[in-house]
């Protein structure tokens, strides 16, 4: 599957994300805004893996549409010099939060096969006492990106 890669511009320029809550857009592109130089492109709402297929058919083409919608999608996919980074956006980040973006990162490695490394970040305003100091490294750098529109963010 062949996944669309956007500018920095164009991502600023939208008014809304496809498939991103209001409140994860607000943070994504507030992101991108302030951090975004350091990335060649980016993707939006990649889909992973596979989708719900638990549910009792309905034909042939209601099946495969309802599996594509139900698809897990990565927020947000970012590229700069060989490295690519999943990012998952929380207002406010919970432990779950790192599993969700790990799994992401294995399906992404399956699926996409990208060359250099695949770093996941979990990108948000808040997070739970403690996520910062229990996070372990999952085949790279794990980051909770504490990120506020009045601070600069921190570096990975």
């Amino acid at each position: 599957m062949r996944v669309e890669r956007v500018s920095r511009a164009y991502l600023l320029g939208l008014p809304s994300l496809p498939g991103i809550s209001p409140d994860e857009t607000e943070l994504i592109l507030d992101f991108v805004e302030h951090a975004g130089r350091l990335y060649h492109d980016f993707s939006i709402n990649v889909p992973v893996g596979p989708g719900d297929t638990s549910t009792p058919s309905l034909g042939a083409a209601i099946d495969r549409m309802w599996e594509a919608i139900t698809r897990p999608r990565i927020d947000l996919v970012m590229r700069s010099y060989g490295a690519t980074y999943i990012v998952e956006a929380k207002r406010h980040a919970r432990f779950s939060a790192v599993t969700q973006v790990c799994k992401y990162v294995e399906r992404f490695r399956r699926e996409h096969q990208p060359t250099g490394r695949v770093y996941p970040i979990v990108l948000c305003r808040s997070h739970v006492r403690g996520l910062g100091d229990a996070l372990i490294s999952h085949n790279g750098a794990l980051v909770v990106q504490r990120f506020t529109e009045r601070s600069a963010p921190v570096s990975a």
